[in-house]
């Protein structure tokens, strides 16, 4: 299917250089274009100019951070704010309530661009640090009310989204729960599919039921953890278990059906992951049981969340982040895609979510998250990036001695991503020749869409040349700009001449509108 796809692109360079669609890669590659710059003011384009000039400038760049918490230390950080709001957020914000954003959507929305609304607002661990006079119990409530706190804006951020057609909200799903039982359900769910693999003795990737059952009897919460209302041995509901997670009934299961069925999503086995004594030795780590009652309120907030957009007509962008929350952002995204993203749903998908293609393990993931959802039957609607969280990643990997989960170089970086979108147009391809034979035996439609299509594509990048490669194999699969099933988006502030260009030509793009006061998005802007 590759050389296929690849021979349709090279003879679509060649047939369709003259028309309109073959003109956008012209214009993309021009970089004497003026789309970008033609409805900005000279002003505009003069702090765009210093801004762009300052960010060149690594050593002040890699000590601003420093300064900035100096500042603010020596309470100093009027004036600090004051020019950072003048010039960086300016460029790359769009103000600092959700209400000030909706005159930057209205500008892109009359250039051809959609807006994805950004609250920009993120956790990481050294922000969840227990207070030595705090108990316990008290830092829970604290964190919850403040979880509680940030999803109420987050509505808000959905509900000013929806004054606009096609409009995403994006979340992180540290800012709804604390960052440090994120960590520690990463951990457990990491443990586990190790574990997972260790009982796989001939590395065909599955388990059979005898494997199943040991490795029940393995979990934390192992002897009595299977109901939080019913507390029966595991022993008896094994048969259970089994038969539902072998849906092909050939007598093994792996990874996708194990954790698919034995979840911490799911009422039935949540138990099984709450640690019942400290002194089993199984390899896996449990959750105590006030972090399995934290991890199901995150749940609730998030589906509450998807449900007032589902309402709204707004979808939801879930974003990456580091690789120490990210199995457990995993977990949730299944679990709200699968019930929120149910194949052939009217709407179209209601949540994406994000993988950061400059780990390495980011295309096994995709492809088996892809699985997943086609096995439970609901859209997988994906962002690729490239990633954000370089620096700090490998300064932790460097201070752990850990194995570095980043590619070794840029290349590798760029090969990845190329194969990640090939990846997911190569799924396309397969479901609109089937839509084809279909309309022709059936007369059902052959158009490929976001109602139809198993999986969704979102190109979130600042390269030109993904750019370009995708919009060639569009042309080349008969993939329509406005069909939805690829989309593609940039930050506000920064290659507007990608954006603006994909907008003119009729293309699904988004800009990332990020939102707050200067003191919040500070984080984002320095990264």
């Amino acid at each position: 299917m590759s050389k296929h796809l690849s021979a349709q692109t090279t003879k679509s360079k060649t047939s369709s250089s003259s028309s309109k669609e073959g003109n956008i890669i012209q214009d993309l590659e021009n970089e004497r274009n003026r789309i970008a710059v033609e409805r900005k003011s000279a002003s505009e384009l003069f702090r765009s100019l210093l801004v762009y000039r300052i960010c060149t400038i690594n050593p002040l760049v890699n000590v601003a951070p420093k300064l900035i918490h100096l500042a603010e230390r020596m309470h100093c950080s009027p004036p600090v704010y004051w020019t950072i709001r003048k010039t960086f957020f300016v460029q790359f914000c769009g103000g600092e309530t959700a209400e000030d954003c909706i005159g930057t959507m209205k500008e892109f929305k009359s250039a051809g661009i959609h807006s994805i609304l950004d609250l920009a607002v993120e956790a990481d661990l050294n922000e969840d640090e227990d207070d030595s006079h705090q108990t316990p119990e008290e830092t829970r409530e604290l964190f919850n009310k403040k979880a509680d706190q940030v999803a109420e804006q987050i509505g808000t951020c959905i509900e000013t989204a929806s004054h606009m057609p096609k409009s995403f909200a994006a979340i992180k799903i540290t800012s709804t729960g604390s960052p440090l039982l994120l960590r520690q359900v990463s951990s457990v769910l990491t443990a586990l599919q190790v574990r997972f693999k260790s009982m796989d003795q001939d590395g065909d990737g599955k388990i059979n039921k005898e494997e199943f059952r040991l490795l029940l009897s393995m979990m934390p919460g192992g002897s009595s953890g299977y109901s939080t209302q019913d507390q029966k041995s595991v022993g008896p509901l094994v048969d259970d278990l089994f038969k539902e997670a072998d849906k092909d009934q050939d007598g093994l299961v792996d990874w996708v059906d194990w954790s698919s069925t034995v979840s911490l999503n799911r009422d039935e086995t949540r138990g099984l992951f709450r640690q019942e004594s400290t002194d089993r030795e199984s390899g896996i780590p449990g959750l105590a049981a006030g972090d399995v009652e934290d991890y199901k309120s995150l749940l609730d907030r998030m589906k509450k969340l998807c449900e007032q957009a589902k309402s709204k007509g707004t979808r939801l962008m879930l974003d990456a982040e580091q690789t120490y929350f990210q199995a457990a952002i995993d977990s949730v995204a299944w679990h709200l895609q699968e019930q929120f993203n149910r194949t052939q749903d009217v709407n179209g998908p209601l949540v994406y979510c994000t993988y950061q293609m400059y780990l390495k393990g980011a295309l096994g993931r995709l492809q088996q998250d892809v699985a997943r959802a086609r096995r439970n039957k609901y859209v997988k609607a994906v962002k690729l990036v490239r990633g954000a969280y370089m620096v700090s990643e490998r300064q932790r990997t460097k201070t752990l001695k850990l194995e570095d989960p980043i590619h070794a170089n840029i290349e590798a970086t760029h090969a990845s991503y190329d194969a990640g979108v090939d990846f997911m147009l190569e799924v396309m391809v397969e479901e609109q020749d089937r839509l084809r034979v279909g309309q022709d035996h059936a007369g059902v439609s052959g158009v490929l869409s976001p109602q139809n299509s198993p999986v969704v594509l979102f190109v979130a990048s600042h390269n030109v040349n993904s750019v370009v490669r995708t919009c060639e194999r569009m042309q080349a699969l008969k993939l329509a700009p406005q069909s939805e099933v690829v989309m593609f988006g940039q930050l506000m502030g920064m290659c507007d001449q990608i954006s603006f260009t994909l907008g003119q030509y009729g293309y699904c793009v988004y800009k990332y509108i990020p939102y707050g006061p200067v003191q919040d998005v500070i984080p984002y802007l320095i990264r």
